[in-house]
């Protein structure tokens, strides 16, 4: 599990290039939601947001690479052994070749990340199928979320946030998002030790959680986060995990 966490936070960190082109390129929206990423399940990939000109770069789970997709440019960059530095300038060379305007590039983007200057110098088989471990557990979230959608009317994106890099839908039980469920899947953290799927309600009515029904699977979480949480294995389907959701979202929806 360590190499997966260290491979999860390096991969973290390479997907801010996307947050950052996002910035660069978009209206900043109230949420920050212009800085979110999408998850590719084919190609086992983070994908930005589309640029004005229908641009946009993606991080690959399976080749660690970056590869940017534009109006008038196709190009692929290895990631292996590549200082941010030397990545930014291959980002502006791809941008000013398809013809786009680089005075914002690179925008800052609206949060902190601690320092983390770990990097891999060489792609190995081991470490592809670490990260194809990785993109499973994101896929997972990604369809299960799918799935969960049609049972509500009005729901979000399902979108990978790039600083806490959890991937997360909300479904929005109130009107106007004023109380609801998120689900999602979330990296190691204060909640839990290793990456976990999770729901959660918000709502201006108090939950008594002593009440709720024991899980099939996962557990209630009454601390500092309330929700209720099932962490990663290698056996994990998307079944279970579409069950969980569903599970946890019937339990909130009568008590918010």
């Amino acid at each position: 599990m360590e190499e997966l966490l260290f491979l999860q936070t390096l991969l973290h960190y390479k997907a801010q290039h996307l947050a950052v082109l996002n910035n660069s390129f978009l209206p900043i929206r109230e949420d920050d939601s212009q800085s979110n990423l999408g998850w590719d399940t084919k190609r086992e990939a983070l994908v930005s947001r589309v640029l004005p000109n229908g641009a946009y770069l993606e991080l690959n789970y399976k080749t660690f690479a970056l590869q940017y997709y534009g109006a008038n440019v196709k190009s692929k960059l290895p990631l292996a052994g590549r200082k941010d530095a030397d990545i930014t300038l291959w980002i502006k060379e791809q941008l000013v070749s398809d013809g786009l305007d680089i005075d914002n590039y690179p925008a800052k983007v609206g949060y902190k990340l601690a320092n983390f200057e770990a990097q891999i110098e060489k792609w190995t088989p081991k470490l592809k199928a670490k990260s194809k471990q990785l993109a499973t557990w994101r896929t997972i979230a990604q369809k299960a979320s799918e799935r969960i959608g049609p049972f509500y009317s009005n729901h979000s994106e399902i979108r990978v946030w790039p600083h806490h890099f959890d991937t997360g839908m909300l479904i929005d039980l109130g009107g106007n998002f004023e109380k609801g469920v998120a689900i999602g899947y979330a990296t190691k953290g204060t909640v839990n030790n290793v990456p976990y799927y999770y729901a959660y309600a918000w709502t201006d009515q108090t939950i008594d959680y002593s009440s709720l029904p024991a899980l099939k699977l996962g557990q209630w979480k009454t601390g500092d986060w309330k929700g209720a949480i099932t962490p990663v294995r290698e056996d994990l389907t998307e079944e279970e995990v579409f069950q969980f959701y569903l599970e946890v979202t019937n339990a909130f929806v009568e008590r918010v």
